[in-house]
């Protein structure tokens, strides 16, 4: 999903704050050092959140591979996963809904 995001979202919306999450995977933890060296060789220059505690994951009801979207007002626009053109195109209109 990541490199999804940089290669095809970040480009066409670059007014719109993209942030991406590392969750901890089978209760290994990540620190920061782990993580920006994962960001830096997938080449991801947008916002990689560390979830230690999967607490994103759980405060807005996702599971492991759902992409969230969420207007100025905190108001969830598009909340899945992006698993084939149908749903990247579901993703891709609630962002241009943005601008």
């Amino acid at each position: 999903m990541s490199r999804w995001l940089q290669q095809k979202v970040v480009p066409q919306y670059p007014d719109v704050t993209i942030f991406d999450v590392l969750e901890t995977s089978y209760g290994v933890q990540q620190n920061a050092s782990t993580c920006q060296s994962w960001t830096q060789s997938n080449g991801l220059s947008h916002t990689v959140l560390r979830d230690n505690s999967s607490g994103i994951e759980q405060t807005f009801g996702m599971s492991l591979s759902d992409v969230l979207v969420v207007d100025r007002n905190l108001k969830i626009v598009f909340k899945g996963q992006v698993v084939d053109s149908l749903s990247e195109n579901q993703l891709l209109n609630a962002l241009g809904q943005l601008k």
